[in-house]
């Protein structure tokens, strides 16, 4: 089991036990790994018998919509719909334009009077607003949001006064607010921290709570390859695959590993530029130009004339050789062709007594 701060744990538990409604939330442009421990925990208590919320600031994308109950993600907490929630009837303001406000009933039905003051009404009927605002949940799990101010658009902050909330995050800018503070730099994903949550307090993790955790972790770690991925990532996915998920076709978004588009003026600068840093490199190396014992220069090892001579060495070496006998002039050679009759026949030497 992965370590935790078990006097945390023990005020969650005690938290979760005095409330009957809980809000789970998540801030703007939320990752899988995020939504992926809303939508557990979300799962695991509303089967426990809780009344739960989950909310995000910014709406899911595409991408999350393999997570188990990523429809049930509202944009705030205030419509709680039924009977639970006061109607409220909205419309600008500006100090001395309304002298007073009252209500009628005519037949059945409700007036609102709004009595124009010295300024008059700067407003029209489009300007209306009409909405419903609920209680908000007795205790709210925030999940990856390092700032409350983060949560504006989801709820009234300053009306939280009477709700209890449960930090939880693993980043290391978190500002640490809340009733009861788990925030972990160590871990590598939100959604283990969850995992170890639910197993610590004792709930019982379904299927689809399993594959959500373990999609978030899979995704906050690459597929387990990032260096940061923790020892209690890879003992929660062994819980969770025991739970019966299973690990999908990992397909991370390779932009950051891809060239960004360049022009073609831009590739030949580029080669140029590696070239010179490869005979600058050389250079460095020390291939000097050689020299004799007088420090004279030798000739480079090969220079064009050198390449002349070599082309013409390979020229002749293709052609048939020639005997010395064979180059003398072209009589001599004809001769050769047609050698005397006595050429053949043994010779004797005639020598002379003459001195």
């Amino acid at each position: 089991m992965a370590n935790m701060d078990e006097s945390v744990i023990s005020q969650i538990r005690d938290l979760l036990a005095g409330s009957e409604t809980v809000g789970i939330v998540v801030g703007k442009n939320p990752s899988l790994d995020a939504l992926g421990a809303v939508l557990a925990l979300y799962l695991s208590l509303q089967a426990s018998g809780k009344k739960v919320t989950a909310a995000s600031a910014t709406e899911p994308l595409v991408e999350h919509s393999n997570l188990v109950g990523i429809d049930k993600i509202r944009a705030n907490f205030e419509e709680q719909g039924g009977d639970l929630g006061d109607l409220i009837v909205s419309f600008p303001y500006r100090e001395g334009e309304i002298d007073k406000v009252s209500y009628t009933l005519d037949d059945g039905a409700l007036n609102i009077v709004v009595k124009p003051g010295e300024l008059g009404l700067s407003f029209t009927e489009q300007d209306v607003v009409f909405r419903r605002k609920g209680e908000y949940p007795q205790l709210i799990f925030t999940i990856g949001v390092p700032r409350i101010s983060d949560l504006a658009s989801v709820f009234d902050i300053n009306a939280l006064k009477d709700t209890m909330i449960v930090n939880i995050d693993n980043k290391v800018d978190n500002q640490g607010f809340g009733d009861a503070v788990m925030v972990s730099p160590q871990s590598s994903s939100v959604s283990e921290q969850v995992a170890s949550l639910l197993t610590s307090l004792g709930f019982e993790i379904g299927l689809d709570t399993a594959q959500n955790l373990l999609s978030g972790i899979q995704d906050a770690t690459n597929n387990f390859q990032s260096p940061k991925t923790s020892a209690a990532a890879f003992e929660m996915v062994g819980i969770l695959m025991n739970k019966g998920a299973a690990r999908a076709q990992f397909r991370k978004q390779q932009e950051e590993r891809e060239f960004p588009p360049q022009d073609q003026g831009q590739v030949l600068q580029q080669l140029t530029q590696r070239q010179d840093q490869r005979r600058q490199s050389s250079s460095q190396r020390g291939e000097q130009p050689r020299r004799d014992q007088r420090g004279r220069n030798f000739p480079p090892r090969r220079d064009q004339n050198q390449n002349q001579n070599q082309s013409q060495y390979q020229q002749e070496q293709r052609q048939p050789s020639v005997s010395p006998t064979q180059q003398g002039s072209g009589q001599a050679g004809q001769s050769l062709k047609n050698p005397p009759e006595d050429w053949f026949t043994p010779k004797v030497y005639k020598g002379s007594t003459n001195v």
